[in-house]
């Protein structure tokens, strides 16, 4: 796993701005599963593993979530990634 902070000045001090992280995994064991009626293997969706690439803000956002769903959530950390399968 590699991880990265990017950093802004703000006056005397870095401010981080966001954080960046890649890393692959081998898939060592994989066994049938069933999830809302459709079976899944994911050894045949991932292959070998996976490789996986993500980017967060480094502060949280306030979020008063007052839905009438749980979880409510007071704060979030806003994150986007992506993965791409290692083959067969």
């Amino acid at each position: 796993m590699v991880g990265t902070t990017v950093s802004a000045q703000v006056g005397a001090a870095p401010v981080p701005v966001l954080g960046d992280n890649v890393f692959s995994t081998r898939l060592i064991d994989s066994r049938r599963f069933e999830f809302a009626g459709a079976h899944y293997d994911l050894a045949a969706i991932l292959g070998r593993g996976v490789t996986q690439f993500g980017t967060s803000a480094a502060l949280p956002v306030a979020f008063p979530a007052h839905g009438t769903h749980p979880p409510r959530y007071e704060l979030v950390l806003p994150f986007t990634g992506s993965a791409i399968a290692l083959g067969d």
